[in-house]
């Protein structure tokens, strides 16, 4: 009888852990090295937008509790074990469905972003940075940005936009990166101005690993504790798993009730 209790019990584990994961756009370099790098995070007030295709990130909702980027495979392994950056207060970080597509983008920063703008990290919170492999190894996902709060996005509402502005930033190397992909655009330029000239927009961008949490939180919706990422995700479970834990639950008490009664001597 314990064997099924425990069996009953676990289910209910693996139903709430079972969403967590990553997803990596474009996913054909989820485990190979994109074809370019660049240096995108080296100067100082640097702003960056990048628009990432729906069609990645299947039809549901999905919910980010961070992201990662990687340096490409040229870059030698100079943070050891791992380094700890905090770019000061006017660090932020936002995440929007897109207003446009791809070939429709806006030059002006903010023209981009749609009517559930999240503002996922902000201030001084840290982001962290390891290498993640020697020299001529392809690197694993490590400039790590934990978010404060989640994003909670909906592919069928349109493409996916990150916004980024990073004081401060020169410490950064060549990133794995995709030229001319049709799978995320960029929107780049040093300071803060609110919008770039023609040369400032292009397709393409880096590779980059979304942290997905298993429980949808709205947007906006803090994850515990602040900053804590995948780490410390609080949150209801989703009505599949109220089911799941009511019929593990309704189970283990039918196999209580067969339970044989000792009979006193």
């Amino acid at each position: 009888m314990k064997y099924a209790i425990l069996g009953a019990l676990a289910s209910l584990g693996l139903a709430s852990a079972a969403s967590a994961g990553t997803i990596t756009v474009p996913s054909r370099y989820a485990n190979s090295e994109a074809p370019s790098d660049a240096i995108i995070m080296s100067h100082a007030d640097t702003h960056m937008q990048l628009q990432f295709k729906a069609s990645d990130f299947g039809a549901g909702p999905v919910t980010f509790g961070g992201l990662s980027f990687r340096y490409d495979r040229q870059v030698t392994d100079f943070y050891q074990p791992i380094a700890t950056f905090n770019f000061g207060s006017s660090f932020n970080v936002e995440m929007a469905t897109a207003t446009h597509s791809l070939a429709d983008r806006s030059l002006t920063y903010a023209a981009n972003l749609g009517s559930d703008l999240t503002t996922v990290m902000s201030g001084a919170q840290t982001v962290t940075a390891a290498v993640g492999g020697a020299a001529g190894q392809l690197k694993s996902f490590g400039i790590t940005f934990n978010f404060a709060n989640a994003f909670t996005y909906d592919p069928t509402a349109g493409d996916l936009v990150l916004d980024m502005f990073l004081p401060n930033v020169n410490q950064f190397a060549d990133m794995d990166y995709v030229p001319d992909s049709t799978a995320l655009g960029i929107i780049f330029s040093n300071g803060s101005a609110a919008s770039v000239g023609p040369g400032g927009m292009a397709l393409g961008g880096p590779v980059t690993q979304f942290m997905t949490i298993p429980n949808p939180i709205t947007p906006g919706g803090v994850l515990n504790p602040p900053g804590g990422g995948l780490g410390g995700v609080g949150g209801v479970p989703e009505p599949a798993s109220w089911a799941l834990m009511i019929a593990g639950f309704a189970g283990v008490g039918a196999v209580l009730r067969r339970r044989p009664h000792a009979v006193a001597a």
